[in-house]
């Protein structure tokens, strides 16, 4: 409660239930003239007084208390008011004449240590939150403000003597006051007023508003006081060093695989530290640094890795012996050396049939009935299979009123049905049927050379025609010139678009030959073989390629995702190791997890573009506690980007040149997978 005094003077605060007695003793403590409180004055009724005191009674049976009575005081009233007069009591001053003298110079000596040390202490925060490799996270801020918290209480001194206790009590009691400037007009009082709060804010946060509870706290907070030297203030800034574990410093199990993978690529190619530890904190790092100036030299690194790629997979191309320079090329090159082939095979077959001919065994009459009979009763589907009518024309043509035809005459008749039919269409669908039909009844008739001359023709059918894979690449659309399937179009036709077993099958009809096969067609299948395996492999390159973005540098990025798609599509179907071995297939594996160790960061890994922001709030922060003293604060400014670009490029040199996997991690690894 507040109480007015005789005077005038009015004491805000006054315990409930302090007597006037109290009151008085409290009063002359603080050395205020008692005496006055005898004389009679206006407004004295204000003044507590026995007689004015309420009586202490027990509430009536509603719950309330009487007029002028009161609740009963309790052991806990007396424990508490005598709690808060010990709390507001006035400590006694025991300095001596000494004492005195430096208790008058200690305040300022705590307001100026107070404000060097919230400047060091901002410098060491920012300076640890660099260093410490964390700056523009929420772990960074953290840390700094810890550090700076602890330059800052290790820097300021505290008053030892009970006249600068009180001394510093009434400075922070002084500038509490100078908050409230703010309502000054005007530019130049606006500029005071910030001025005044920041400087107040700081001496608050230095003497604090209560100098009894400082006192309380001041022996453990001078013994608990870490001594600074430059030393340990740079102990305080620097990253610690991490601990030692197992062999120490050497690199993880996974960081020596990683080194080992670009030690084999077949382009010199050195990781920076972040590709090796695939950290989220050095990933991060290094992407940031590399933006800025004191980066160059990793933006340089990373550029040099994406084209160490591009020169690793045209080695990979060179290792499959193409010489196809484009697309188009190697499908030309494929196409002619089946067509080269079919056509040698095509005279073998055409010249055991002359033989058989000849020797008569080709003579031997075949009855037709069931060839007929066969489009009598698909005669409904002669209107979109024209086929049918063809096959019965020239059936009855051949056999007459005999009802029977040669054995060579029956070889014409597949033909011209081989001919007519028409892959995928009602043609193709009844002509197929109409060949099975006529080899089931011309199956063990004629001579021996007649049989062998059939085998010769069946192998080749089933090398050339009755695999769409190799059937359609040789023919043309109906009715046109154009190719089925264009040259541009090969390699995807035989790799991507393919099953195993089609792809399998063109490799075999480009690779096996039997003996006695002519040398050019033997040397101009294989070369064909080669040059689809080139062909995969460009696309393979093409794919990691086909990004829109550029580097610094102006080459196109590489995507490991695109990457990535490929490679799994053609090792998931097994066409990968049949393609490549199983040695090759592993380090194409391999090249996709060097890319993805460039071309992609670890999960969690965030955008850290506003480290300079973070750095401009912290330093904002900063500068805020020194006013309106532009010199320090600009001193500030400078020192801290100084650290900050002196602490980068230390880690950037160190990012440039990561530590080495020692051999025996690397074989230790290498027995683990």
């Amino acid at each position: 409660m507040d109480v007015r005094l005789p005077d005038g003077t009015v004491i805000k605060g006054v315990p409930e239930g302090m007597s006037q007695a109290d009151l008085t003793a409290k009063l002359a403590r603080n050395g205020y003239d008692v005496s006055k409180l005898a004389a009679p004055a206006t407004g004295s009724a204000y003044l507590p007084s026995a007689s004015r005191e309420p009586v202490e009674a027990d509430p009536g049976p509603d719950g309330r208390y009487a007029p002028g009575t009161t609740r009963r005081t309790t052991q806990a009233d007396i424990d508490n008011a005598a709690r808060l007069r010990n709390e507001g009591a006035v400590q006694p001053n025991n300095d001596n004449m000494l004492g005195r003298l430096v208790g008058s110079v200690e305040p300022f000596m705590t307001v100026g240590s107070g404000l060097v040390g919230q400047i060091a202490g901002n410098l060491a925060g920012v300076g640890r939150s660099i260093t410490g490799g964390k700056f523009g996270t929420q772990e960074g801020v953290r840390q700094g403000k810890q550090v700076a918290d602890q330059v800052a209480g290790a820097m300021t001194y505290q008053p030892r003597t009970d006249s600068g206790k009180a001394g510093l009590q009434g400075i922070g009691q002084l500038v509490a006051p100078l908050e409230g400037l703010q309502g000054i007009a005007g530019a130049q009082g606006l500029q005071m007023a910030r001025t005044a709060g920041a400087n107040a804010n700081v001496l608050r946060n230095i003497a604090g508003t209560n100098a009894a509870a400082m006192a309380a706290q001041d022996a453990g907070l001078v013994a608990g006081a870490p001594k600074l030297s430059v030393n340990s203030l740079a102990n305080l800034v620097r990253e610690p060093k991490p601990a030692m574990a197992g062999v120490g410093a050497a690199a993880t199990a996974e960081e020596a695989l990683r080194a080992q993978r670009f030690a084999n690529m077949r382009a010199p190619m050195t990781p920076t530290k972040g590709i090796l530890s695939r950290s989220i904190d050095d990933v991060q790092f290094e992407r940031e640094a590399a933006k800025r100036p004191e980066g160059k030299a990793l933006d340089a690194r990373y550029a040099n890795l994406n084209e160490g790629m591009g020169r690793h997979m045209d080695a990979l191309i060179e290792e499959t012996g193409s010489t196809a320079v484009s697309r188009r090329a190697t499908g030309k090159s494929v196409t002619a050396a089946i067509e080269a082939k079919k056509a040698a095979k095509k005279a073998e077959v055409d010249t055991a049939y002359k033989a058989a001919r000849e020797s008569g065994d080709m003579a031997e009459q075949i009855d037709v009935q069931p060839i007929l009979d066969f489009v009598g009763k698909n005669r409904s589907a002669a209107r979109n299979a024209g086929i049918l009518h063809s096959i019965e024309d020239e059936a009855n043509r051949l056999a007459g009123n005999t009802g029977k035809i040669s054995l060579n005459d029956m070889e014409e008749l597949r033909k011209m049905v081989n001919n007519l039919s028409e892959p995928g269409k009602p043609n193709g669908h009844y002509g197929g049927q109409a060949i099975k039909l006529i080899d089931k009844i011309s199956e063990g008739k004629g001579g021996p050379q007649y049989q062998q001359a059939r085998r010769l023709n069946e192998n080749m059918m089933k090398e050339f025609s009755d695999r769409d894979v190799i059937d359609k690449m040789l023919r043309t659309k109906r009715g046109t010139s154009d190719r089925a399937v264009a040259y541009e179009d090969v390699a995807k036709h035989i790799i991507s678009n393919g099953s195993l077993d089609d792809m399998k099958h063109a490799f075999r009809v480009l690779e096996a030959h039997p003996a006695g096969t002519a040398p050019e067609i033997v040397a101009a299948g294989q070369q064909a073989a080669r040059d689809l395996r080139g062909a995969a492999m460009a696309d393979i390159k093409k794919r990691l390629f086909s990004n829109a973005g550029a580097n610094s540098a102006g080459k196109t990025v590489g995507s490991e995702a695109k990457m990535k798609a490929i490679i799994s599509e053609l090792d998931d179907e097994g066409k990968l190791e049949y393609l490549y071995g199983k040695k090759g297939a592993q380090e194409i594996r391999d090249t996709l997890d060097v890319a993805t160790d460039i071309y992609t960061t670890p999960a969690g890994t965030v955008n850290s573009s506003n480290t300079a922001s973070a750095l401009e709030r912290v330093l904002s922060r900063a500068e805020g506690m020194v006013g309106g003293t532009p010199v320090i604060g600009h001193a500030l400014r400078y020192g801290a980007k100084k650290l900050e670009s002196r602490a980068m490029t230390k880690r950037v040199n160190n990012a440039l040149n990561p530590q080495k996997p020692s051999s025996n991690r690397l074989q230790d690894a290498a027995d683990n997978n």
